[in-house]
């Protein structure tokens, strides 16, 4: 791109805003711009990933993109060998991530690589359906490990038994290795993303493509829409907020939901009756997995979940009982997208020749066919598995005690400044250079040691659920409510 013809600003022009000076010390300088590659990088086009990291990145969870740009990649150029493409760049400015794709120009290259590419994409999609279902197992069988990874507190002697047994290893040896799966277990989901994600965007592109070439006029709502009516489990969180909303008004306890105050509040008036904590048995049923939902892209440790705030789910549940009172159909209407979606394609159809209706036929057919994937991967990647991997961060071990598990470098202070200063000022440094950059800040705990009881707390919200997480301490701190990246 000649400078004369740019667009956009040159990513080594951009100022740092005050109060932000230092933000490079954050992260590796591998994703930083330098003098080494700017005569290459000033040539490309660095596109802000907004939609995955719209603010700027706390260190810690810089983590998730450094491992998607590896899976990404590997499928890209490894795995199916997409003709005209070398997967894409990573580059930080001013904490915010940038993207840039790496083209494949050299037509000889592109021919070598088409016929690898089309035998290994074909395999896919004439077995799609018992590959996405084995896919569903693969990731499901991730998260319960996920699940199941404890981190121990280190005692401050080592048992007798290391010395009885002659172990030679210590637990500072355990805690190493199992911060070592939690990792591994992050990596191993990374791959699952892009197992089937491009292929699946690639078939739905593909029927794009078409339509906008025999019809130039064609919006791509239009498009889209031809494709609507699918019954996916990334709506099945919200789903279940109407059921529960319906279920409120016939059990008579609409109101408490309607009432306007905090969870804690709402959960304690709803326990005062039978018909109340029936509703709150249901709540609890559903939890595991539809409020693992996160309030962000899922990229980011400070979106908390569902099932670790509840104001966000309770609401939407003071609107939706409302609505069902006036007699609204909550339900998703999935009949009449279908009769709609049927009706646009028909009529699309209709204006084309026969070969090139067959061929309408087959990339509408394998689009419909592939999109369950590009919508669900959304539930069990970046909802459910990164909010309990970011909450398995969050959490100390029980015990009189309590103390970080991870050291501070694990949990958000970037390399570059470990040692200077405390832990707190560390912290501290790395909050306001994302706050000065655009970010928010990081929420309060919702609740601390001394300052909250059990029963005013807005995520304890049954007695056997406080035993469960917390023993039966009176004053207590959750496990998981340490925001990674704050002093």
């Amino acid at each position: 791109m000649k400078q004369g013809r740019r667009s956009f600003r040159n990513p080594f022009d951009l100022e740092t805003p005050p109060g932000a000076e230092g933000w490079e010390s954050m992260y590796p300088s591998y994703l930083l711009f330098g003098d080494e590659l700017r005569e290459r990088d000033e040539q490309k086009l660095w596109f802000f990933d907004q939609m995955h990291n719209p603010e700027p990145l706390y260190p810690f969870d810089l983590m998730m993109p450094e491992s998607w740009l590896v899976s990404l990649n590997q499928y890209t150029t490894r795995v199916w060998n997409l003709p005209t493409a070398l997967g894409i760049e990573h580059r930080i400015v001013n904490g915010y991530l940038y993207l840039s794709p790496n083209v494949i120009d050299d037509p000889a290259m592109r021919a070598e690589r088409e016929p690898v590419f089309l035998e290994r994409a074909r395999h896919y999609f004439d077995h799609w359906d018992e590959i996405y279902d084995n896919w569903v197992t693969k990731a499901t069988d991730c998260i319960e490990r996920l699940k199941a990874i404890r981190f121990e507190p280190l005692p401050d002697r080592e048992p007798t038994e290391t010395v009885l047994r002659a172990r030679g290893t210590t637990t500072a040896f355990d805690l190493l290795t199992t911060y070592s799966r939690y990792l591994e277990n992050m990596h191993e989901m990374a791959y699952y993303h892009f197992e089937m994600l491009n292929l699946s965007y690639g078939a739905y592109l593909t029927f794009l493509e078409f339509c906008k070439a025999h019809f130039p006029a064609i919006t791509d709502d239009l498009v889209a829409r031809m494709v609507a009516g699918i019954d996916v489990i990334l709506y099945r969180p919200d789903a279940e907020l109407r059921r529960l909303a319906a279920r409120a008004v016939e059990l008579g306890v609409g109101d408490a939901l309607k009432s306007g105050g905090s969870p804690a509040a709402v959960v304690g008036d709803l326990q005062a009756s039978a018909a109340g904590r029936q509703w709150l048995d249901e709540l609890e049923a559903v939890k595991d997995p539809w409020f693992y939902y996160s309030t962000g892209s899922g990229y980011c440790h400070a979106k908390r979940a569902w099932i670790d705030d509840l104001r966000p789910p309770f609401a939407a549940l003071s609107d939706y009982v409302r609505r069902v009172e006036r007699g609204e159909d909550l339900s998703r209407p999935l009949e009449p997208l279908r009769a709609e979606r049927e009706r646009i394609a028909g009529g699309y159809r209709d204006l084309l020749d026969d070969d090139d209706a067959a061929a309408f036929d087959s990339l509408l057919a394998l689009s419909r066919q592939v999109f369950p994937f590009v919508e669900n991967h959304n539930f069990y990647v970046e909802h459910w598995h990164h909010s309990i991997f970011f909450n398995k961060a969050r959490r100390r071990p029980a015990g009189r005690r309590r103390r970080h598990l991870l050291p501070a470098p694990l949990r958000g202070v970037p390399g570059a400044i470990r040692g200077r200063g405390s832990v707190g000022a560390r912290r501290a440094d790395a909050q306001r250079v994302h706050v000065a950059a655009g970010g928010r800040p990081a929420p309060a705990n919702p609740c601390r040691p001394g300052e909250v009881e059990p029963s005013a707390c807005p995520r304890c919200t049954a007695g056997d659920r406080h035993r469960a997480d917390h023993g039966d301490a009176v004053w207590h701190q959750h496990r998981d409510d340490q925001p990674l990246a704050r002093g």
